[in-house]
């Protein structure tokens, strides 16, 4: 019997890799989409601990921030996301000074802040990393298999291990699944890096002659590592507001936020590696 999880990843594997190799523009308003929904079930899931964000204000400072990256920094050497961000803070503080609210101004302002640098400015720098040319599809691919493979191999590692725990009354180590994470990471980037560079691929555009050995390796635990943290985090940020589940948006997946918790440090990290050391 087909599942719910089979058969939204049958849908959405093939409509990303179509994204990806589309266009540029495309990829940005895939990447708006992630951002407005995420943004959006960041901010409900803040509402029901009982912090009000700016809803409106923030999906919009993070869109615009997201633009001006598309615009601006891919092409030029413009600081205009510091724009952004200094215009939207203050117009964060005016808002809540029209309201009124001297008592939950501050918080409030803060979890909108949150949760623009949690969803927008990390999500956003995939814009980057795709526009790395001639490689950046190539780093998107890598980016993306790897990501979902981790996941899968820690997922079953993790119900394997819970269900053992459980009968011998122990706890889950936190740091054997780090130390699992960091070989997965390794060994699963190595093995893409050997099936992207196949002359199948040549057709998506993808080459994978100029990754050496070494940089697949930091890149794989740059991966293994900050996927687990971005899942454990999402974690956290529902344990915190008592809730498993922060939405039901892909069938057998979960929200958005539950898809992108293990690429919102990956991408920012890889990106800023590949950028100053790779390339």
């Amino acid at each position: 019997m087909i599942t719910d999880k089979l058969k939204t990843a049958v849908i959405a594997v093939p409509l990303i890799i179509l994204i990806v190799n589309w266009s540029s523009v495309s990829f940005f308003i895939a990447v708006l989409a992630v951002i407005t929904l995420g943004l959006l079930e960041f901010y409900k899931l803040m509402e029901d601990r009982g912090y009000y964000a700016q809803k409106i204000a923030g999906v919009m400072c993070g869109l615009c921030l997201s633009l001006a990256i598309f615009i601006f920094e891919r092409r030029v050497d413009v600081r205009i996301t510091g724009v952004v961000l200094t215009v939207f803070l203050f117009l964060f503080f005016v808002l809540s000074l029209i309201r009124g609210d001297a008592y939950g101004g501050m918080v409030n302002v803060s979890m909108t802040l949150l949760g623009i640098f949690y969803v927008p400015w990390t999500i956003s720098h995939s814009i980057l990393l795709r526009d790395m040319r001639p490689y950046g599809r190539s780093f998107i691919y890598l980016l993306l298999f790897s990501i979902w493979s981790i996941n899968m191999v820690m997922n079953w590692m993790r119900k394997k291990t819970t269900a053992e725990k459980r009968r011998a009354k122990t706890g889950v180590n936190p740091y054997a699944r780090f130390a699992a994470a960091t070989v997965a990471g390794v060994v699963i980037v190595l093995v893409w890096q050997k099936i992207l560079g196949l002359e199948y691929f040549r057709m998506w555009a993808v080459n994978m002659e100029f990754l050496s050995v070494f940089h697949s390796i930091i890149i794989g635990l740059i991966l293994g590592i900050s996927s687990q943290v971005g899942c454990i985090i999402n974690s956290l940020i529902k344990t915190n507001v008592d809730t498993k589940d922060s939405g039901k948006l892909f069938p057998g997946h979960g929200s958005m936020l539950d898809n992108i918790c293990g690429f919102q440090f990956s991408i920012p990290l890889m990106y800023y590696y590949v950028r100053f050391i790779v390339i």
